[in-house]
């Protein structure tokens, strides 16, 4: 039995149809990713896909590729708009350093963001924020540092627990610990089949 089509049961938009395409999706054409970036916005998008292709068990490890750079937007104002270089600070101890127009290139910085201006000293604004960029290696270490941090504070929940546990006269013939798992992909990953 082969599918009906649905029944179009509203009216066109004023500005008629715009039908379903990768143009249709991609955040340089639609307002939705405010801290979108050419360049290096398209090669997350990419490495996420591949991410996706990994989880599914459909490529290899080695073909999900690194970013060769990592950027974030700093905020360097208060809410009242008084200048604050807190944020870029905080983010310059981790190897970050502001983004200026030299260093648009066509791998990770293809063109200014939407709506980004050049400031008075070269960087790379958009609205109360800057941007700022660090090397895969400034990026990885960090992450590193995060990643150790949860491990360390998931060791103090265990602690913390037999600690309490004790206190309250619990006999504790088990350790507790916490248990970390992937998340299951959403598409069955594809195998060989059991005789």
């Amino acid at each position: 039995m082969s599918a009906k089509p649905l029944i179009q049961s509203q009216p066109l938009s004023e500005f008629g149809e715009f039908p379903d395409s990768p143009e249709f999706n991609d955040p340089a054409a639609q307002d939705r990713d405010q801290t979108y970036v050419p360049g290096f916005g398209d090669l997350r998008r990419k490495r996420d896909e591949k991410v996706a292709e990994f989880n599914a068990g459909r490529i290899g490890r080695h073909e999900v590729p690194t970013l060769p750079v990592n950027l974030r937007w700093a905020r360097n104002q208060t809410k009242a708009g008084v200048p604050d270089s807190a944020k870029p600070f905080l983010h310059g101890r981790k190897g970050y350093r502001a983004v200026t127009k030299d260093d648009v290139n066509p791998e990770w910085l293809t063109a200014l963001p939407p709506g980004a201006q050049i400031g008075a000293d070269g960087t790379i604004r958009n609205g109360d924020c800057v941007l700022m960029v660090a090397s895969a290696q400034d990026a990885a270490k960090s992450e590193r540092t995060k990643r150790q941090l949860v491990q360390e504070r998931l060791k103090g929940v265990e602690a913390s627990f037999e600690q309490h546990a004790l206190q309250a006269g619990a006999n504790m013939k088990a350790q507790p610990y916490v248990t970390m798992e992937p998340t299951t992909p959403t598409e069955p990953v594809k195998g060989k089949k059991k005789e």
